[in-house]
């Protein structure tokens, strides 16, 4: 019994200490998203069309965020990417 506790107590710090990282990496992302929103919004003004590359990336950091998200609140125990797949950027969706 008490080996079991002391293994709880150690999963729970092992995810504190993840929880901390993916939390700087989540704040990381979103200023990266307003400085990508902004390049966006630059080629566009100068290209009159959005760059499909640069959409699908920006749709893909969504979902990165998301599943930060998803470990900070506890909503899930699978740790996001580098322990998983870099989320697809395929959307589906149409203008």
């Amino acid at each position: 019994m008490e080996a079991n506790r002391r293994e709880r107590s150690e999963h729970q710090l092992l995810r504190l200490v993840f929880m901390v990282i993916f939390g700087v990496v989540l704040r990381l992302s979103v200023i990266l998203t307003f400085l990508l929103a902004a390049v966006q919004w630059i080629w566009r003004w100068f290209q009159s069309e959005e760059n499909e590359r640069l959409r699908g990336f920006c749709l893909a950091l969504g979902r990165y965020q998301h599943q930060v998200l998803d470990y900070l609140l506890f909503n899930t125990e699978a740790k996001p990417f580098p322990f998983a797949d870099w989320p697809a950027d395929e959307s589906g969706w149409e203008d």
